[in-house]
């Protein structure tokens, strides 16, 4: 623990008390104002909010170096104290704040390797513990908090040789310490072998459902589509198209929608790996499906984190330029933004969703779940076309082809017979005119 942290922390809560905003230079132009810095400059970062305080966690510097930083922002001091270090320096790991207690899961070594350690952060004690293992090695995921329950989605896996199409989604549960697989996003099966599934994707929590939005897979291939997740139904909705398809983007809800901030974008990916920035500004409304461009920001980013408080939005650090690993003075910049100030873009109409999985069809839960060696199988089409229902395992291997034929609008109940596989945890994928919805199935 650092030696003087109890002093350190005493001077940063009387400071807090001021709430001056400490600007170092405002620009009125769309009401973007730049704050004091952060210490610490590097991208790939992991931040998560707790009351006015931002906390940040390692990142990268450049290819294969890491850090093992840890320092804590206040947005209304513009102040920052440097916090004892992480056990080991990472980059592109996921960070969120469970009852004041902070987790850090996976990321990458300072080899480029990902791995499976989870972090919990006591801000009170300045102190860190090491907590159950993620059940996969995987960086560049995404992560979110629904009912003090910690979920992980996507990532990169980089398991040479092995099929990469497994479930990427987990659930933990502070309370027992535990992880557990839930389904796999709507993507996950419908990549090609050997390449990683959606990573540098941003996910948000709404109305207790998560949303994920943007990412791309390992080839670069940028990812359009957006996903919701319901937790109590443990199911996977396809939404509207994205008017732009985007990665390294950051996002915040505000009252009751969703809005992305800039990230990079598929057009502008270069052979030798470096991705231009953005400064483009959506916004997507849940209830109607649809899409608006707001107007865009001053300047180009990509790679921050970004967090709102109150009526404000935060982005911290992220890059001008190309990512292309130097060290830049955007990587411990902070912006903030009156989220009250956006302004829809001009001559751009709300972009609304027409055709989708969540309209093409809809994928029941299974019935019995659990199941001793039968199951049904349950769906609704709304229009005709080409469906196909395939059950994986755990693995991704296709353990059965149950439905693959043209059918009409209509209800339908399949069965699987199991009988012969080994007890545990499989997947349900329905798949037609090209969206696809999954559930999870449990054998005893």
């Amino acid at each position: 623990m650092k030696n003087n942290y109890t002093f350190r922390k005493l001077l940063f809560l009387f400071l807090g008390m001021a709430g001056s905003g400490w600007l170092i230079n405002t620009h009125a132009q769309h009401g973007w104002e730049q704050m004091n810095p952060v210490s610490t400059a590097s991208l790939l970062k992991g931040s998560c909010v707790i009351g006015h305080n931002i906390y940040l966690f390692g990142g990268w510097v450049s290819a294969g170096n890491n850090l093992a930083s840890a320092e804590v922002y206040n947005t209304e001091t513009g102040e920052s104290i440097l916090l004892e270090n992480m056990s080991t320096a990472l980059g592109g790991q996921s960070t969120a704040a469970i009852n004041n207690q902070i987790y850090v899961c996976g990321g990458f070594l300072e080899s480029n390797v990902p791995h499976n350690l989870v972090q919990e952060y006591d801000p009170e004690t300045d102190s860190w513990t090491i907590k159950k293992e993620l059940p996969l090695n995987i960086g560049q995921h995404t992560s979110c908090v629904v009912n003090n329950k910690l979920y992980i989605f996507g990532g990169d896996q980089r398991l040479a040789g092995n099929l990469i199409r497994v479930s990427r989604s987990f659930v933990y549960d502070p309370e027992t310490d535990q992880w557990d697989s839930i389904a796999p996003m709507n993507c996950t099966f419908t990549n090609i072998q050997n390449t990683s599934q959606r990573i540098e994707a941003t996910s948000c929590v709404l109305d207790g459902k998560i949303y994920l939005f943007g990412g791309f897979y390992a080839n670069s291939s940028y990812i359009s589509t957006p996903e919701m997740y319901d937790p109590d139904k443990d199911e996977w909705t396809n939404l509207a198209e994205m008017p732009l398809p985007l990665a390294h983007l950051c996002n915040v809800v505000y009252n009751e929608k969703i809005y992305l901030f800039g990230g990079s974008t598929e057009h502008s990916y270069t052979v030798n790996g470096t991705w231009k920035p953005s400064n483009r500004v959506f916004v997507y409304d849940p209830v109607n499906n649809s899409w608006q461009e707001m107007e865009g920001m001053p300047f180009l980013l990509q790679g921050a984190e970004g967090h709102r408080i109150n009526n404000y939005l935060y982005l911290v650090g992220g890059d001008d330029d190309e990512l292309i690993g130097d060290d830049d003075d955007s990587w411990t910049r902070v912006w903030r933004f009156n989220l009250d100030s956006l302004k829809v873009k001009s001559n751009v109409s709300i972009r609304q969703f027409d055709q989708g999985s969540n309209r093409l069809f809809s994928l029941q839960p299974n019935h019995p779940n659990p199941f001793l060696e039968n199951t049904t199988i349950s769906y609704e089409l709304r229009m005709e076309g080409a469906v196909e229902l395939v059950v994986y395992d755990m693995l991704g291997r296709k353990m059965a082809t149950i439905v693959k034929e043209i059918q009409v609008p209509g209800q339908y109940n399949s069965i699987w017979n199991a009988e012969g596989t080994r007890p545990g945890i499989y997947f349900c994928e329905l798949k037609m005119n090209g969206s696809s919805q999954t559930i999870k199935m449990v054998k005893r």
